[in-house]
């Protein structure tokens, strides 16, 4: 049976305690500061926060909450669902430090900010599972396969061959520190010249 993307209100979802990424957690709050500082959320936030979005080839799954009416329980996405759920409200976070860094994302987001998801429901766990464990622990061959080093370089030549010196640079943040009046232009003929 096809399963149907739905829209659903970020509110509605909630982070799975029993999530096989870490222990079982005793609240929300607790998952949500072990995501932190366990699993690469502020990176994730930092780059949904730039691109506005999440990706569109990755939709959540959700399962219906087993206390919450119209709530559901998240049963694939929890690292992006927390993410979200801290640029929404950064004050989710327990350290000055975290609430700083998400609020300053929030911020950067504007109002932006996402507040629904695109997300598939499954009656359970036990009918989401096969489609949980194809994400995370398919069998040789089967799922989404890694790229080697070639086929990664093969991607980026492709993806990269308009792109100028100059946007190489902003990418990787070498300006950073010298300022943008300071680039070596040489360097970035260079550049260009190597992505052609």
């Amino acid at each position: 049976m096809a399963q149907i993307p739905q829209i659903i209100k970020l509110r509605q979802i909630y982070i799975d305690l029993n999530n096989p990424r870490h222990d079982p957690q005793e609240s929300e709050h607790d998952a949500i500061q072990l995501l932190i500082a366990k699993e690469d959320i502020r990176a994730l936030a930092k780059h949904i926060a730039e691109i506005g979005s999440t990706s569109p080839l990755d939709l959540m799954a959700v399962i219906p909450h087993a206390k919450v009416k119209d709530g559901f329980t998240a049963a694939e996405g929890n690292r992006r669902l927390c993410a979200l759920k801290l640029l929404a409200d950064p004050d989710k976070a327990a350290k000055v430090i975290d609430k700083r860094y998400f609020e300053k994302l929030k911020q950067q987001m504007g109002a932006s900010t996402i507040a629904e998801v695109q997300a598939v429901t499954f009656a359970s766990m036990d009918t989401a599972r096969q489609w949980v464990e194809l994400r995370h622990d398919a069998p040789a061959g089967v799922g989404t396969k890694k790229w080697d080093a070639e086929e990664k370089a093969r991607f980026n030549k492709q993806g990269k061959a308009n792109k100028s010196g100059l946007q190489y640079s902003n990418q990787a943040n070498a300006m950073a520190e010298a300022g943008a009046d300071q680039v070596n232009l040489a360097a970035i003929d260079r550049i260009n010249a190597a992505t052609r």
